[in-house]
């Protein structure tokens, strides 16, 4: 568990991710699960009832985690009136890049030291035969889903897609990112989004 400081403004107190909130960002921080989807998913759908027109912004630090997970957030981002910005912080990998790559088009953005890495899905398959055959299926559409969803994004051929973000873990720093199209902006300091 993270420890969040409680801040004062003003006469009031209030717990920092909850002070964050009201400048409609949201920090995605850890593992994709469950628990994370469920907490992120609510933030974007109170944000956009509160005010559609006003950009949400989601800072992301995460080795990644479960895909299902990852496009429940992603699948929210999308449904959305308010446009998402995307923020890569430390890491965003996996789940986290695709979350990152999600962000509305040209608001997808990257600190100068961050790295971002994409791979085809991960997981492991175990239980009788026609159980594992079920979940390779299964796991075979998602990669297929995953896949579209980039080459959709980056506006780039299936091939170019399969060998930069598919075949192996791929890393990229923040102006790797910046050229392949993933992220449309480096921000520092001085930056407004």
């Amino acid at each position: 568990m993270v420890f969040m400081p409680i801040v004062s403004t003003g006469n009031n107190r209030e717990d920092l991710l909850s002070r964050l909130l009201k400048d409609r960002i949201i920090l995605l921080s850890g593992n994709f699960t469950q628990d994370l989807s469920t907490s992120i998913c609510a933030q974007l759908l109170y944000l956009d009832a509160e005010d559609c027109n006003k950009d949400i912004h989601i800072y992301i630090n995460s080795p990644g985690g479960n895909i299902t997970d990852c496009l429940a957030i992603i699948d929210t981002m999308n449904c959305l009136q308010s446009d998402v910005s995307t923020i890569a912080v430390g890491l965003s990998a996996s789940a986290g890049a695709m979350t990152l790559l999600s962000g509305a088009e040209g608001k997808r953005f990257s600190l100068p030291h961050s790295e971002i890495m994409f791979h085809e899905p991960l997981g492991g398959l175990e239980g009788t035969a026609s159980d594992v055959k079920r979940r390779y299926e299964r796991f075979m559409n998602m990669r297929v889903v995953l896949k579209q969803m980039c080459i959709d994004i980056l506006k780039k051929p299936a091939e170019e897609i399969e060998k930069r973000l598919f075949e192996r873990d791929n890393f990229f720093n923040a102006e790797q990112a910046l050229d392949f199209g993933i992220i449309n902006k480096i921000i520092t300091k001085a930056d407004k989004l």
